[in-house]
């Protein structure tokens, strides 16, 4: 059975139409990848026209970083594959996201919203892990929803700043 998470994350600093902005933006992309990517990480495809970004990246999580669990199933660094949708909207941007691993049999898949709340810049992820392995499936879900949530803070956390220094 998959778990669900959801996360929101919302700021006064950046108006939504500048977070919004960036994330169509390619440049925005490669610096954020830089940022939190980790070593070895990199965007594989990028197609973007100013309102519309699609865009696919590998993130990369060192061997030693990772639970016993993910390292019984496979060895060395856990390369991530994320495929993201956005589209700019008049009031933000919405979002799909699906990310893998090859040879581990998880999915994780969800939708992204960028929206004004309260006169703030609000991120929202909502998103579903599925682990297809029998008696630790659970355990594991959870594990990939805690990194996932530590990565997605992160990953907004860079926002903020990049688009501080603008």
């Amino acid at each position: 059975m998959a778990a669900s998470f959801t996360q929101s994350f919302s700021t006064s600093v950046v108006p939504v139409d500048a977070y919004a902005d960036a994330i169509v933006d390619r440049t925005f992309w490669n610096d954020r990848l830089a940022a939190v990517g980790g070593p070895g990480g990199r965007i594989t495809s990028f197609e973007g026209d100013g309102k519309k970004a699609d865009v696919t990246q590998v993130q990369v999580i060192a061997k030693d970083l990772l639970p016993q669990a993910v390292t019984a199933f496979l060895p060395g660094d856990l390369e991530i594959e994320r495929h993201e949708i956005w589209t700019r909207t008049a009031d933000g941007a919405d979002g799909r996201f699906t990310a893998s691993v090859a040879g581990a049999p998880a999915t994780v898949d969800g939708t992204l919203s960028i929206r004004s709340v309260d006169k703030q810049a609000t991120v929202t992820v909502h998103g579903e892990v599925e682990v297809k392995v029998p008696l630790i499936g659970g355990r594991i879900e959870k594990m990939i929803i805690e990194q996932l949530q530590e990565l997605i803070k992160a990953e907004h956390g860079f926002a903020v700043q990049w688009l501080e220094s603008r």
